[in-house]
């Protein structure tokens, strides 16, 4: 193992995806917790985005979720790699969507959309997508 503080947040992140996976929903959200503490001794910026948007996704409080989701979004507009901005949109959708909030589903899709449109992405391009619908469907 590498031992860069930075890339242990990210890992124990993937690590949350394979216990979520698995029907560990509360060990994923303990593991969460941790990953969060490393990101923030680390430097959020290398992968605090993704993690907040995981705690975001798996948060079953909408209050803290909004949280979450404007700590991350906070974290972008300081400046961050393009993975985070796909992560944090792509989970801020679902979210958005869970919470049948049509104005932060559409408004997720596009600022997606102008962060990709110089380079759009097949990936980003059918989450773009799914916010909008939801949007358009249930307006």
């Amino acid at each position: 193992m590498l031992g860069a503080m930075r890339f242990q947040g990210r890992r124990l992140m993937y690590e949350v995806l394979v216990q979520e996976d698995c029907g560990n929903t509360e060990r994923a959200r303990e593991m969460l917790e941790s990953a969060l503490s490393t990101c923030r001794r680390a430097g959020m910026s290398y992968s605090g985005p993704m993690v907040l948007a995981e705690m975001a996704r798996l948060e079953r409080d909408r209050d803290i979720q909004l949280k979450l989701l404007q700590e991350c979004e906070h974290l972008l507009e300081l400046g961050s790699m393009s993975r985070n901005h796909f992560w944090f949109r792509r989970l801020a959708i679902e979210v958005a969507i869970a919470g049948h909030d049509l104005t932060e589903a559409s408004r997720h899709a596009e600022a997606l959309a102008d962060f990709t449109r110089a380079e759009p992405l097949p990936w980003t391009d059918q989450y773009i997508l799914l916010g909008q619908k939801f949007a358009q469907e249930h307006s």
